[in-house]
This record gives structure tokens, C-alpha cells and sequence, in this order.
């Protein structure tokens, strides 16, 4: 294994070097059907160029890991690299997993480097931080905190035990069950999810115009 990955709660597979938008073998044993498969997908979604922390495919057994079937998380070598780990076995809905995809690529969006302010870490922070260094002016974490979560600092002042969760909980709150209730940043994940596979505000036209977007449209949503 790399060295990379600090969490005894996922089963891993198989560990892969990411090239680009390619996974790497590992030595002469080919890549498996379904761990190619979810790969490909991800990289469709999210070309290198949007993703250039994440540096290794992590493939794991959500059965195994306690039902998750998805997460990114700091490098433990490195704290400017991520992993994205994914389910492998097939055992998630293909439908499923595409979500996590996009929820996980969120959790990115939060926590990735040049949006948190260095050597802030572990210190107080004015907005949620999720443990990780205080979100810069403009990122989309103190945004997002400044705009529904006004008086709640650090993650050490966030409940997050599943009675917390249920007592915060309301349907016209949070646009997904009570994991989104958890703590600010997966209320984002699961609001940026929940809008990506939205309808596109008006139909596959407002990507077209796109000058940097020079892909056919096929579809009618925002992920398309």
C-alpha cells in the first residue's frame, strides 16, 4: 500500500496511482472490470484539471466498510494531496455511486488547500471548519457558513451525535434526510449534489454557449 491512507473504518481493495485521467496498474496485474468502470465515470465528471490534489484511486469494499461506499480525505504523506476512495465491489446502485461521486468531489471543494488559511489548523476559527484549517475570505465553506450557519465556529462546537442530528433535523432545513444535519460541510456536500443532478436552469443551452466547455450536451440537467 502507499502509505497514504489513515482510516481503519473502509476496507480497501486495491490502491491506485491516478496519471491524469487514467488510473495507473499496479505492476503487471490488470485493473478489474468494476473498479475501471467507476473510474472512468469519475473522470468524466471531473477532468483532471478540476481535481489536481486527489493523486490516488482508492478502492474499497462498502460492505465491509460499514456501508460507506465513498470518501476523500487528506493524504496521510502528504497534507496537499487527497485521496477519493470508491466503492469497487458493485454492490452500490452504479446510480448511487455517481452521486457519491459528486458528493465527495464537494467535500474538495471545501477542504482543498488553497481555500483554507495555513497554519490555522487546530486553532479557533470564526466559522465550521470540519476540523481542517480555517476557510480563506471568499471560499465557499465560510460562504456557506456565514449564510446558514451564523454563530457556529469550530467543528469542537458541533454536535454531531445522531440524537443532535434528529433534534436539528426538518424537511424545509435540508434537502436530503438527517445526514445532512450532521455538520455544515455535509450539508453542503449533499446540497451540491443535490443541485448538480438538478434540471439545468435552461436545458443543455446554457453549457453550449460555454466557450470552455467544448463537449456536446446530451442531457438537461446541471451534470450534463
Amino acid at each position: 500500500t502507499t502509505g497514504e491512507v489513515d482510516d481503519d473504518t473502509i476496507s480497501i481493495v486495491e490502491e491506485y496511482r491516478i496519471d491524469g485521467d487514467k488510473i495507473v496498474p499496479n505492476g503487471g496485474t490488470p485493473i478489474p472490470a468494476l473498479h475501471q468502470k467507476a473510474w472512468d465515470r469519475y473522470a468524466s465528471l471531473f477532468p483532471a484539471a478540476s481535481r489536481p490534489e486527489i493523486d490516488l484511486f482508492v478502492g474499497i469494499d462498502s460492505e465491509k466498510s460499514g456501508g460507506t461506499d465513498g470518501a476523500l480525505q487528506e493524504s496521510a504523506l502528504n497534507p496537499d494531496k487527497r485521496y477519493l476512495a470508491l466503492d469497487v465491489t458493485g454492490a452500490i446502485e452504479f446510480k448511487e455511486l455517481t452521486r457519491t461521486m459528486i458528493h465527495e468531489t464537494a467535500h474538495l471543494l471545501q477542504f482543498r488547500p488553497s481555500a483554507l488559511t495555513p497554519g490555522t489548523k487546530g486553532k479557533f476559527c470564526d466559522v465550521y471548519d470540519g476540523g481542517e484549517a480555517c476557510p480563506k475570505a471568499g471560499s465557499y465553506l465560510r460562504l456557506w457558513g456565514k449564510a446558514f450557519y451564523p454563530g457556529v465556529t469550530d467543528g469542537d462546537d458541533y454536535d454531531e451525535s445522531e440524537a443532535a442530528k434528529a433534534a436539528r433535523y426538518s424537511p424545509d432545513k435540508y434537502v436530503t434526510d438527517n445526514y445532512s444535519a450532521k455538520n455544515p460541510a455535509e450539508d453542503f456536500a449533499e446540497t451540491f449534489a443535490e443541485w448538480v443532478l438538478l434540471d439545468a436552469p435552461t436545458g443543455p443551452s446554457f453549457v453550449n454557449v460555454d466557450p470552455h466547455f467544448p463537449f456536446p450536451v446530451t442531457g438537461n440537467k446541471v451534470v450534463d
